[in-house]
């Protein structure tokens, strides 16, 4: 659950929360968290996604995955989104959860859409997702790095 809580820009990263989950409708409980909608939680606006599970890809205790599984189930997950004219806008470890064999990815509150038929876009989502597998790819190996170093 996200609750409305701080005002500013939250109000704002709050609607587009909510109008993103509407366009990724096709893909909730596959890719995306189940969104049950808007709810009034303490007395505040708060937005009820389903309990996903798995971890984070930046959980010390998830297990390691390969690159080329790893690129494979973000290709898929990133491909899906994009499709329908998403793009997340925050891609960092924390927002992409692993559970099970796929990835779901969360926090879509920086999220933006595109006509996913308009020019522009048809000539740059492969782009667009190459540039987001690679760049968590890349993050995902650091930190995996960083854990073996740590624990030496």
């Amino acid at each position: 659950m996200k609750q409305d809580n701080s005002g500013g820009s939250w109000e704002e990263e709050f609607e587009t929360e909510m109008r993103i989950a509407g366009i990724l409708k096709p893909l909730q409980g596959a890719v995306v968290p189940i969104f049950y909608g808007e709810v009034q939680y303490s007395g505040m606006r708060a937005l009820l996604f389903s309990d996903i599970g798995g971890f984070p890809l930046n959980d010390p205790d998830a297990p390691e995955i390969l690159e080329p599984k790893l690129s494979q189930m973000l290709n898929y997950a990133f491909a899906a989104t994009l499709r329908l004219g998403a793009q997340h806008g925050d891609t960092r470890l924390d927002n992409i959860h692993l559970v099970g064999d796929r990835i779901m990815i969360v926090d879509w509150e920086m999220g933006e859409h595109q006509n996913p038929h308009g020019e522009y876009y048809t000539t740059n989502v492969q782009a667009m997702q190459i540039s987001e597998v690679n760049h968590l790819l890349s993050m995902y190996s650091a930190f995996r790095k960083s854990l073996v170093t740590t624990r030496k």
